[in-house]
């Protein structure tokens, strides 16, 4: 009864509601791009600016999300490593290693492979990875030996950022970057973890403009959503076949 009377009352709203205007979303994305309208430029300046944070010389490693091995085109991006990357390449990874004072970045991704692709997506590869983001990009196989190879030259402290806002160090289920960071740690002498996720969040507490227009569109497209939603209901209408 309260979900009959809660429908009429939308049903009231909407008939006092003026027609809406068609809302066009623009294009479908280019699969594995940033859908965004932010330029690689910026994503540049939020590396640098997460990297002028550093308390020390380092590296930071950051894992982009890992592919579902049941609907690989249901990949929903670590918010971290989109905000520095800017694409939504399951499987890659950012690393940012800073010393003197200069930052230089590198993306690992996977190397394509047209068997896997056919059923799971087009993946970027190295090459296109490179064009779409700015970032030189290399093969994932290669991570590991590089990590080594900068720890070695002298960077001892292996940053990273936590996808999660309750992410407890020691809560017994380590996530891959941790795993790797703790095996990087116990292999080279001095080396040692940080986290920069709370730089990391009080950078994104200031939206630049490109982020405003984003959340400005984010919004229209919802209230556009709403005000159909309010126009599908009738009386006798199931609550599922509105949200359908």
């Amino acid at each position: 009864m309260k979900l009959r009377a809660g429908l009429l009352s939308l049903a009231a709203l909407a008939a006092l509601l003026p027609a809406a205007a068609p809302c066009d979303p623009g294009p479908d994305p280019e699969p594995r791009a940033a859908p965004t309208p932010i330029a690689r430029e910026e994503y540049a300046r939020r590396r640098e600016a997460l990297a002028a944070r550093m308390p020390d010389d380092g590296v930071l490693v950051v894992f982009g999300a890992v592919e579902p091995e049941v609907d690989p085109h249901g990949v929903v991006q670590n918010p971290a490593f989109r905000y520095l990357a800017g694409i939504v390449e399951p499987g890659a990874v950012l690393v940012v290693a800073r010393s003197g004072g200069r930052a230089r970045s590198t993306l690992f991704v996977r190397p394509r492979d047209p068997a896997t692709e056919v059923w799971n997506g087009a993946r970027l590869g190295t090459e296109r990875a490179t064009a779409l983001s700015g970032i030189p990009a290399r093969e994932a196989t290669q991570l590991r030996p590089v990590l080594d190879s900068l720890l070695a030259a002298g960077l001892k402290t292996v940053y990273t950022v936590s996808p999660y806002a309750d992410d407890a160090p020691d809560s017994g289920a380590l996530r891959a970057d941790q795993q790797l960071v703790r095996e990087l740690v116990a292999a080279h002498a001095g080396a040692q973890e940080a986290s920069l996720t709370g730089e990391l969040n009080r950078l994104r507490g200031t939206k630049s403009p490109a982020e405003l227009d984003l959340l400005r569109r984010a919004i229209e497209i919802t209230s556009f959503a709403h005000l159909d939603a309010m126009r599908t209901v009738e009386p006798g209408m199931n609550e599922f076949e509105v949200q359908a």
